[in-house]
């Protein structure tokens, strides 16, 4: 397989020597068990082609694995007309597209026009209407469209969809997510761009997609409110939090509320990087879970206590020093790169694909809420309707 990687930030490679991100381990993961003829990384400047080159040369050795790579920096001017010419020359059976959302639309777009299978990392689009028109491209295509929901592969999640599935809980009455990260999320890493997303469209869109997924239900109306303190005060004019209402019809008519309050200033001491919660009220019962606090706790010298989460993108060492990370995040990618194998050796069916994982008809839901959020925002507070079809 030849495998294309649009976008060279965190969570592709990490941006400290030691990290390498998401992406970039989950492509190895899979290499393992089914080889990847050729990886093309791409970016825009060729500023960072030596730190790219180090740091996929680095992991290579420290997972034991080679690949072929090739690092192609197409500009930033004509970078839509050269990503064109330079797939149709190296012409890769999928795409990992993880750059600014702003700019999903017209990359996806492209791809599935040379009907490459491609992944992107959430949200799809900020714009329920981008959305519609990627999944109907899509499917004339015949591609597979995928959006990186990495939060359906936590095990959290899966109990509670299969204890809801089972019917033990009842009928749900209102879910209560609470979701946060440290002042370092928009004023370091995104510094570039967080003027062009907002904390519920980075985080909170996680838990729109989590309730679609464990529920099928399909949102009807939503709420927003949000504060501009913290940000605003050191020159991010952006929402410190955001707190969203969201009302959800079942297919028995049944309606209930989902609430998400999001922010991203937590203090750089907390000790972990998000800190994430969500609990879903039934009629016979309720499910609660600490998404932040896995279990583990890590207290050294001269360091801030840590909780990691061993589940998400871990490292992992074994007796040569080799390294394996594993966790949601990872399974996440590589399914999409599992999928792609089995539709390439029509193995498995795109209709069996789509009804299933978090696939383009999936991520409508999400790009909705999102729209009707930012709706409510700027029309103070008010609920605003959401009609997926439209």
């Amino acid at each position: 397989m030849n495998l294309a990687l649009i976008g060279t930030g965190m969570y592709s490679i990490g941006l400290e020597k030691s990290d390498f991100g998401t992406i970039l381990p989950s492509v190895f993961e899979y290499s393992s068990k089914n080889r990847i003829n050729k990886l093309f990384v791409i970016n825009r400047s060729a500023s960072k082609k030596n730190i790219i080159h180090k740091k996929i040369s680095n992991y290579s050795h420290k997972r034991g694995i080679h690949i072929n790579f090739e690092i192609m920096s197409l500009g930033k001017k004509n970078f839509q007309t050269n990503l064109i010419r330079y797939f149709k020359k190296v012409k890769p059976l999928a795409c990992i597209i993880a750059i600014p959302d702003d700019h999903h639309f017209e990359i996806s777009k492209i791809c599935l026009n040379l009907k490459i299978h491609i992944l992107v990392v959430k949200p799809l689009t900020p714009s329920k209407k981008e959305s519609l028109y990627l999944c109907k491209l899509a499917k004339k295509n015949k591609v597979l469209g995928m959006v990186e929901f990495h939060k359906r592969f936590d095990r959290h999640n899966i109990i509670l969809k299969d204890l809801f599935n089972s019917g033990k809980l009842g009928s749900p009455l209102y879910s209560i997510v609470e979701y946060s990260q440290k002042k370092s999320m928009p004023t370091n890493f995104f510094k570039k761009w967080s003027d062009t997303i907002n904390i519920f469209q980075y985080l909170g869109v996680h838990y729109v997609d989590i309730i679609r997924f464990i529920t099928k239900a399909v949102p009807i109306r939503a709420l927003a409110n949000g504060q501009k303190n913290w940000l605003i005060k050191n020159n991010f004019n952006n929402y410190d939090s955001i707190q969203a209402s969201i009302d959800w019809k079942l297919s028995n008519g049944t309606v209930f509320n989902q609430m998400i309050l999001v922010n991203w200033i937590d203090p750089e001491t907390t000790t972990a990087m998000s800190d994430q919660k969500i609990k879903l009220i039934c009629t016979k019962g309720r499910y609660e879970s600490d998404q932040k606090n896995r279990g583990v706790s890590i207290i050294i010298d001269n360091n801030n206590p840590m909780n990691p989460n061993p589940d998400f993108c871990h490292p992992y060492y074994n007796d040569k020093n080799k390294v394996t990370y594993k966790g949601y995040g990872i399974d996440s990618i590589v399914n999409f790169l599992e999928l792609v194998f089995e539709l390439f050796q029509n193995k498995i069916s795109l209709n069996q694909i789509n009804s299933f994982y978090p696939s383009f008809d999936e991520a409508i839901y999400s790009s909705a809420v999102i729209e009707a959020v930012h709706k409510s925002l700027k029309n103070n507070q008010k609920w605003i309707s959401i009609k997926i079809d439209e």
